[in-house]
């Protein structure tokens, strides 16, 4: 079993795998892994992380925050696989989503989720639009 610590470590390493540049620090990915609002569902193949999937519920509101596959592993159904922890919470949940990332949108939508918003320059490096989705509670796919 790994320590938070080398879980933490995994997670950030496949973030800059997947994104060149992590969007958060080790520290961060460590202080929110540790947190009691969130939940990290990690999907492993001996000790090798190949992705995860990243949840937070804080006063009732769900958002799932991050989902992230190994570049090598993508497109072989792991993230539909991590999205089925989604299907025990019986609230709403929220996420954000680059406006170009149609492929991750096709996959929300998959699972039930629906366009509810748009946060225009929202995210940096480049600067777009986020997408705001909602699961509604109490979901059937």
């Amino acid at each position: 079993m790994k320590t938070v610590e080398e879980q933490a470590k995994n997670i950030y390493q496949l973030l800059e795998m997947v994104y060149g540049t992590s969007p958060w620090t080790l520290e961060q990915v460590l202080i929110d892994i540790r947190r009691d609002q969130t939940d990290y569902f990690l999907l492993y193949d001996h000790d090798k992380l190949l992705g995860f999937l990243a949840i937070q519920d804080l006063a009732g509101e769900v958002e799932m925050t991050q989902i992230a596959i190994l570049p090598s592993h993508q497109g072989l159904g792991l993230a539909s696989q991590l999205m089925t922890h989604l299907d025990s919470i019986e609230s709403d949940i929220f996420l954000e989503v680059r406006e170009s990332n149609h492929r991750a949108q096709g996959l929300y939508q998959k699972f039930g989720f629906k366009l509810i918003g748009k946060r225009p320059d929202y995210y940096r490096n480049p600067i777009e639009t986020a997408l705001l989705m909602k699961r509604e509670g109490k979901h059937d796919r």
